[in-house]
């Protein structure tokens, strides 16, 4: 069957008797469309505005409270300079 036989039996079936039907049919597919569009814009639109406020704030990951009787001043600062983890270097904060 060539696409223009399929193109003329579906004019010829939208034109006569069902327009009714081929009305809410489109209707219900134009609103279905449109919602699915809508419903993907907004998660990505909610994740990106987490992912602006992370990468715009450059700082750590976590924040630590730490007991003043355990540990001095020094060896926090001392804490500064270690190493980034060797398990994942892509997640280790960035040092402008």
């Amino acid at each position: 069957m060539s696409p223009g036989a399929v193109a003329h039996a579906v004019r010829g079936g939208i034109g006569r008797r069902r327009a009714v039907q081929t009305i809410v049919i489109a209707l219900v597919l134009v609103v279905s469309t449109a919602s699915s569009v809508l419903g993907l814009a907004l998660v990505v639109d909610s994740h990106a505005t987490f992912d602006h406020a992370f990468s715009a704030q450059h700082g750590a990951h976590v924040v630590a409270t730490v007991d003043p009787s355990r540990a001095t001043g020094a060896q926090l600062a001392a804490t500064a300079r270690l190493r980034r983890s060797p398990r994942r270097p892509d997640r280790s904060p960035r040092r402008t």
